[in-house]
């Protein structure tokens, strides 16, 4: 396979990553490990409105 560094990152490397992220995090809770939300998604980014 032939790639560009942008093709391989959003066609190959990105889905993998979040099939894997997904799998451990399903893994997880099925062991009874108490992950939420935030422990799958990450801290929220909020900004200050003026």
């Amino acid at each position: 396979m032939t790639f560009t560094a942008e093709g391989f990152i959003t066609s190959f490397s990105t889905p993998n990553l979040y099939f894997h992220q997904t799998t451990l995090y399903n893994l997880l809770r099925k062991e009874g490990v108490p992950l939420s939300k935030i422990d799958f998604v990450g801290a929220l980014s909020l900004s200050a409105s003026e």
